[in-house]
């Protein structure tokens, strides 16, 4: 969090959060006394004051299952990647898998794989200058070579990448087996920007929507290890419609829409993440300053989704049951990362401006919605309270049934009141976690909620 102390330091800026595999966060971070460093798990990973003359930060970085990073970061004024084990690349320097002769002019956004491979856009020019003549996409497996994965001037679906072609906004799945990525293609009265998927064309400016509109311009992008993926993207018809999600190239959620009893009038999408387990978040923003962040338990029924947070919440930070901070703002804004990062155990990882509800200047942090197990999680306080006995069955839109085997977890943290098997008990705030249940063929069949107690836990079944 800004202002935060660091040694005889202070937090002056922190960036996007990141996550591996393992749910662990990271991100980039500056200090007031000109340090800017990689916070990983909890601490400090990295400091630039360890290094000579290196300035500028990006918002972007990976991380690996075993503690790997990778930044972008400005060596004596040029760009440059590093990593835990030092410098990696610098521009003005011969650009691995081109002719002899061409240079890299810049090197940003990127990405880490869980087991340590990372991906990064550079910038090339093959005739012999320093401006960005290309962008190429480059992939460097442990201990090996960088290796063009993309360029401009690539032929897909029978339509060339123009130059520079290729958009910083760019996402592989953990695993590596799967990429979306934005691009230019060349076209006759000017590029054309198109969505990338593993390969294959899935949406391309011009071309129809599938809803009676057609593509315009994309924005943020999103996919997971089965292969789902998401894209934001600005469409033709009516302004008040005009901005949506699509999930699979289709459209899912628009500007208009209702979600979870919140108007998307004037609405506009900013961010959308996904995790393996094929949960999604989202953020969105009103003209009225209203900025709302989303999560759908299935990645295909996103008009299913449920508010997680909103400006004006407040946050209890210290488990002391008292609010501490007034959510200002959620600026999930369009840059080579997200400002949500979903983890794969289910917790939602979001960029945020908080003001002191003791008083104080606002500050951005990083917060982490979802996993009970996490101390630093932090409790959401929502103006209206869900009943248990009568909002829940329905916010969840899951069927009543018998009891089943228990299969995975998502936890959350959410207030409860109400009463259940007619014992008049309320049901105070307390940590609850929603499991999913599967019959003997593997289909869903109810849910079963467990709230947990410093000194005993009551399981309520539906």
């Amino acid at each position: 969090m800004e202002r935060q102390t660091i040694g005889d330091a202070t937090v002056r800026f922190v960036n996007q959060p990141f996550t591996n595999a393992n749910g662990v966060v990271g991100c980039t971070f500056g200090l007031s006394d000109g340090a800017q460093g990689v916070w990983l798990d909890g601490d400090v990973a990295w400091l630039s004051s360890s290094e000579p003359d290196l300035t500028e930060i990006e918002d972007t970085m990976g991380l690996g299952d075993s503690g790997e990073f990778v930044i972008s970061i400005f060596t004596s004024g040029q760009d440059s990647l590093w990593t835990r084990d030092g410098l990696l690349i610098v521009e003005n320097t011969q650009a691995p898998g081109f002719p002899t002769g061409t240079t890299t002019t810049f090197h940003s956004g990127p990405e880490m794989l869980d087991d340590g491979t990372i991906h990064w856009v550079a910038g090339f020019n093959d005739e012999g200058g320093t401006e960005t003549l290309g962008r190429v996409l480059y992939r460097l497996a442990p201990g090996g070579e960088p290796l063009v994965v993309l360029r401009s001037d690539d032929v897909f679906d029978d339509r060339t990448i123009s130059r520079p072609g290729l958009g910083l906004a760019h996402h592989l799945s953990g695993d590596g087996r799967h990429g979306i990525g934005l691009v230019d293609l060349v076209a006759p009265s000017g590029d054309e920007g198109a969505v990338l998927v593993d390969g294959s064309l899935v949406a391309v400016e011009g071309q129809p929507t599938g809803d009676g509109t057609r593509w315009l311009r994309f924005d943020h992008v999103a996919i997971n290890s089965s292969g789902e993926y998401l894209f934001t993207a600005y469409t033709s018809g009516p302004a008040a419609r005009n901005h949506a999600i699509a999930h699979g190239a289709s459209v899912a959620v628009r500007k208009g829409d209702t979600l979870d009893g919140e108007s998307l009038e004037d609405g506009m999408v900013h961010d959308v993440s996904v995790n393996d387990l094929g949960q999604a978040a989202h953020v969105w923003s009103t003209l009225d300053g209203r900025e709302m962040l989303f999560f759908a338990e299935d990645v295909a029924d996103l008009s299913a989704s449920r508010l997680l947070l909103a400006t004006d919440d407040t946050l209890d930070v210290d488990g002391d049951t008292v609010d501490d901070y007034r959510v200002i703002g959620i600026p999930a804004y369009l840059v080579a990362g997200p400002a949500t990062n979903l983890a794969e155990d289910g917790a939602v990882n979001v960029f945020v401006s908080l003001r002191p509800i003791a008083g104080g200047g606002t500050r951005d942090a990083i917060i982490r919605l979802g996993d009970t197990a996490v101390p630093e999680t932090a409790r959401l306080h929502r103006a209206t309270t869900p009943d248990l006995s009568t909002d829940w069955p329905e916010r969840l839109g899951l069927p009543l049934g018998p009891d089943s085997v228990l299969d995975a977890g998502w936890p959350m943290e959410v207030p409860l009141t109400g009463s259940f098997d007619d014992t008049d008990a309320l049901l105070r705030t307390e940590p609850l976690t929603l499991y999913r249940l599967l019959d003997a063929s593997g289909d869903e069949v109810a849910p079963t909620l467990r709230l947990g107690r410093s000194d005993d836990a009551l399981t309520l079944t539906w």
